[in-house]
């Protein structure tokens, strides 16, 4: 009991001067999300980067793709090629002609016939032409059909370009 009366007692003079000293508790301002910290301002740059990477990566795929579509049509055109006709070997000689064209233009390949023709795809593929493909396909008197092998012979030599 004593201690209840001690404990209800007004504080000395001294504790009451310090006790007045003393203020609320102040919190700090709330922490500014701008600007941001160096490491977001990075991220930031890097993300940047990457999608400009993508951005740049994605059109020059479709530039490319757009440069190559003839190579692709005219593989589509031989794969269609009926090698039973009589006229397949000038069919094949159309397509080829066609992307020539395309590739070094009208004035280098557009007037070759015969043996300049022959010649001048023996130029722009690393392998020389069979010489039974070249009898067949740059014949034009010729009454013989393609064979499957042939037609593999002209399908793994590629134009270059």
């Amino acid at each position: 009991m004593l201690r209840k009366q001690q404990q209800m007692q007004p504080p000395s003079p001294e504790a009451q001067e310090l006790l007045a000293q003393l203020h609320d508790i102040q919190e700090p301002a709330p922490v500014s999300w701008w600007p941001p910290a160096p490491g977001w301002w990075i991220l930031i740059l890097l993300l940047l980067l990457c999608f400009l990477g993508i951005i740049l990566l994605t059109r020059y795929r479709r530039k490319k793709a757009a440069r190559n579509r003839y190579r692709l049509e005219a593989v589509t055109l031989l794969e269609a090629v009926d090698i039973d006709k009589p006229a397949a070997t000038a069919e094949i000689n159309e397509i080829l002609k066609r992307a020539a064209v395309t590739t070094f233009g009208r004035a280098r390949c557009g007037n070759l016939t015969g043996t300049q023709w022959l010649n001048f795809l023996e130029s722009c593929t690393p392998q020389e032409c069979p010489p039974v493909l070249a009898r067949l396909c740059w014949n034009s008197s010729t009454e013989e059909h393609l064979t499957p092998l042939t037609i593999k012979l002209c399908a793994n030599t590629p134009l270059a370009g």
